[in-house]
């Protein structure tokens, strides 16, 4: 097993043309740290698992389907009709 750092990625990549950049082959059983992941991401650059050449999961597939149906605690926004400054105005 082998890690991927930010640094890493960096040193690779200093001498090329990001912009032509689109994708990231990692070895299979590779851990990316997240700043890593975090850095390909700021980057447009997709990250792929090297054998099969499509994107990596995050979570095992039970676990998505999980959060496809998962329900938020959070209260749904509705977007005021006005707002009132603390000078009073609106």
């Amino acid at each position: 097993m082998s890690v991927l750092t930010e640094q890493m990625i960096r040193e690779k990549f200093a001498d090329a043309d990001l912009s032509t950049i689109t994708e990231y082959a990692v070895p299979p059983g590779t851990v990316v740290t997240p700043s890593a992941r975090a850095w390909l991401i700021d980057q447009r650059i997709q990250l792929v698992d090297g054998q099969g050449g499509s994107p990596r999961p995050r979570v095992g597939s039970k676990a998505q389907k999980a959060a496809a149906n998962a329900v938020s605690a959070l209260p749904e926004f509705s977007k005021p009709d006005h707002y009132e400054l603390l000078d009073g105005s609106t």
